[in-house]
Parts: C-alpha cells; structure tokens; sequence
C-alpha cells in the first residue's frame, strides 16, 4: 500500500469560485474543503458506487465547524462503505466495518487439526496435517519486509515430498500486494494473467488509465509446488490477500474453500489535513482477469463453506476438514 503524504495542496474548487493557498490554514472549513477535494480528485469508485459527491459537498458546506468537523468526516467516511477509506485523528480511528452481519469463520480451531507449528515471524507459520501427508500454511498478513515471505522457499523445499498444500488467510486483512505475489509465485507453475487494474488519473470521476493486466510467473530459489494447494477464505480476506487468492485461482491445481472474501482492493494513498489528521483513499479499481470487479462483493470460493454454530460446538473447523478432505 501506497503511503504518500499530501506535501502541497492547489485546490480549485469545482463548485464554487473559491480556492486555498498551498499552506492552508487550519480552520473547520478548510480542513472539510481539502478532504472533500482529495476525494474528488483520487477516489476510484464515484461512479462504480453511484456516489453524488457534489451532493455531499452541498450538504456540508460552511456547516462544519470546530465542534463536528470529526463527527462530519466519519459519517462521510463511514457512508462510503470502503474498507480502503479510513480516517486518522489522534484520539480515533474510523473505520467501515465490511465484515459487519457475516459469519466470522475464523481458524480458531485450526490447531487442533495440525501438528507442532513453526512461526519463524509474525506474518508466517507453518506445520503439517495431522494424520496426512498434506503441509499447513497459515498466513497472518501481507504486511512486513520481503524477508519474511521469501522464506516461503525453506518451507516448500521442506514439503516437496508431500501430496498437498493448504494455504490458511482467513482473517488475513491484507498487506503489501509485493510480498502477496511472493508467496504466490512460488506455487505458479507458468506465467498466467490473474487480474486488471487501472487508476484514477484526470478531474473527472470517470478519468481512469487505460486497463492494464497483471501477471503472475514462477519464482524464487526453487522449483514451484504444483501438487494440489487449497486456499482458505473468509470474509476478513481483505485487499491484498484478495491480491494473493486471484493469482492461486489463476493455477489450475489450486482451489478456495471457505467463504467469500471481503470485497475490497483499493491500493490506498494517505493524505494530511491541516490540523494533523489522515485519511486513506483508493485510487484504482481492479478485476479479475474475465472482468469482474468485485468491490464490495467479493471473491467467491471454488467450495462454498460455512462454519456453523453446531461446529463450534464441537470445536470443528468444517472449513480445513472440507481442505483435507479435497486433497488427500
């Protein structure tokens, strides 16, 4: 993810004959002014959303003051329905819940299933199925130094002679897209096309690049595993382990079980106000490589699999039993 601060603003305003100076001062207005013009000028999903922005302008213009400016900014940011939109202040963060009403399915009973784990760092562990010749993988986050995920090749060399791979991001909110296609590389057995994007790049809510393809290509210091993998979701699979669960379903000896993802890919950029707070914004919009875009809406699993009320019960994770039992 992108983390560009805002260095200098020359704002023109759309909609009234009214502008600020590139060191703007620090009043309520201003602060509403700069945050309603980044959006207009960067935000992905105007159109692809319905948003009337214009609209949001006229509702709150000159009736921010010192008093509501947050409580202004977190109902702008909150209507948005953006995992990707989120604001800064010192006291909160607003954030928009798009797990809100879904099951959890989270791995909390994956342990039980699994032998003695190695976590090596924060963003990765690793062990075997119990009982099977099939490895575990559970990935935390996409977020982190390139080291922590190249180590994915010590991993693999340790299971090349095993007859599966479960790969567990559930709950995994996302990271850095680089290090998502690091791990993904190494399971690719060819270079496949596995998503489009493009940016946000003129005044207009319509001014995008053109779509550009992205590829995902065998790497790292061995040979790729091409045995069966099976990629675990749930609705916290945000952003770039969307990133990640694209280019695996781009391999025809993987498959995803679980829930449908989280709905969201925004490649994010960071802007300052003048009193100090931040606010995060996406500016690209992506698809899959058949043209779908699921903002909002998800990937859906190759298996559609739910953990019940009746599972947790019993301590069962009926998502990795339905993993096992598709690759032994």
């Amino acid at each position: 993810m992108f983390r560009a601060l805002l260095i200098s603003l020359v704002i023109l305003m759309s909609c009234e004959n009214a502008g600020f100076e590139a060191d703007p001062d620090d009043t309520a207005n201003v602060n509403f002014e700069i945050f309603w013009q980044e959006f207009d000028k960067h935000y992905s999903f105007f159109e692809l959303k319905n948003i009337d922005w214009t609209e949001v302008y006229h509702t709150y213009n000159g009736k921010v003051d010192d008093f509501n400016l947050f409580g202004v900014l977190e109902k702008i940011v909150l209507d948005l329905k953006d995992g990707h939109v989120n604001l800064y202040t010192d006291q909160k963060t607003v954030s928009y819940d798009f797990t809100n009403g879904h099951r959890s399915n989270e791995p909390t009973f994956a342990i039980r299933y699994i032998e003695s784990t190695k976590t090596p760092n924060n963003s990765v562990s690793y062990s075997k199925i119990k009982n099977s010749n099939l490895g575990y993988i559970r990935i935390f986050s996409f977020e982190g130094e390139t080291a922590n995920f190249e180590l994915i090749d010590d991993i693999i060399s340790e299971f090349r002679d095993l007859d599966g791979i479960i790969i567990d991001v559930r709950s995994n909110n996302g990271g850095d897209d680089r290090n998502a296609k690091i791990i993904a590389s190494r399971f690719a057995d060819q270079k496949r096309a596995f998503r489009k994007f493009k940016y946000r790049n003129g005044p207009n809510h319509s001014d995008f690049t053109d779509w550009q393809e992205d590829f995902i290509s065998p790497g790292g210091s061995g040979s790729s595993f091409t045995k069966p993998v099976a990629i675990l979701t749930n609705k916290s699979s945000f952003s770039a382990t969307e990133s990640f669960i694209l280019a695996m379903q781009a391999m025809p000896h993987a498959s995803t079980v679980g829930d449908v993802t989280g709905g969201g890919n925004g490649n994010p950029i960071i802007r300052e106000l003048p009193n100090g707070w931040y606010f995060r914004l996406p500016h690209w919009i992506v698809s899959t490589s058949d043209d779908f875009i699921f903002e909002g809406i998800g990937l859906e699993p190759d298996h559609l699999i739910q953990i019940t009320s009746e599972d947790m019960t019993i301590l069962k994770d009926a998502i990795l039993e339905k993993a096992i039992e598709l690759l032994e």
